[in-house]
């Protein structure tokens, strides 16, 4: 009986890794003909978004109400926004903002489809190019915008060496204008290039025939484009 016992032992063994293989790949089924099995293994990203941003947002609203502030006793107050809605000049800073954002998703979206249009049939570095800028912070971008369009900045100086303006007074102000051109430069350089690049990919994967028979029923370029092309880009 002594002499089976080791054999018993590996057979017991041999069974319970054949055991755990089995249910290994029963759950690894499961898991992959699940209906959640994409929301699951987007899970751990969104929590840890989901803590560090919605954290501090719900941690933002308790403060401006009084419930986690410092200086106050804990109580929940509005005063914070009264005075912020009798401000004029929170109203004129909503108001420049949305005026941006209007101007800014405008501008982007026409530059970006023209851009994509220009470079749908180019090669690899159109893709490539089109990234150069999606790494480079916003301060960075600023910091360049500055450095630029300031009048006493790269191309004003350019301009003065070469004979166009007689002093960098003579240069447009595009920096801490009235009109914020300055703000808008940077947030097309910043939007232009991220959108061209979403919108070459979708251009690239419009199948060719969809053109060419809008073509050969007689449809001019720009009715290709605004029937056949914008829809599909939608």
């Amino acid at each position: 009986m002594t002499g089976n016992a080791p054999g018993n032992a590996l057979s017991h063994h041999s069974q319970s890794q054949g055991g755990l293989s089995r249910w290994l790949a029963r759950s690894q089924q499961l898991w992959s003909d699940s209906h959640w099995s994409a929301y699951l293994r987007l899970l751990p990203a969104l929590t840890i978004v989901g803590v560090l941003f919605g954290g501090g947002l719900l941690l933002a609203l308790g403060q401006s109400v009084g419930l986690l502030g410092i200086t106050n006793d804990g109580t929940l107050s509005m005063a914070a926004y009264q005075q912020a809605f009798a401000s004029r000049a929170f109203w004129q800073s909503l108001r420049l903002s949305l005026m941006l954002a209007i101007a800014t998703t405008g501008l982007s979206t026409l530059l970006s489809i023209g851009l994509a249009l220009l470079l749908q049939r180019a090669g690899r570095w159109a893709s490539f190019a089109c990234q150069l800028t999606l790494p480079i912070p916003h301060l960075v971008g600023i910091a360049g915008i500055l450095l630029l369009l300031s009048p006493s900045g790269l191309i004003s100086r350019l301009l003065l060496s070469l004979g166009l303006i007689a002093s960098d007074q003579d240069f447009p102000l595009l920096v801490n204008d009235r009109a914020n051109i300055g703000v808008l430069v940077h947030f097309l350089w910043k939007e232009v290039p991220f959108m061209t690049l979403i919108l070459l990919a979708v251009l690239r994967g419009i199948r060719p025939e969809y053109g060419m028979q809008a073509r050969a029923l007689g449809a001019r370029p720009w009715q290709c484009f605004l029937h056949v092309t914008l829809p599909l880009l939608k």
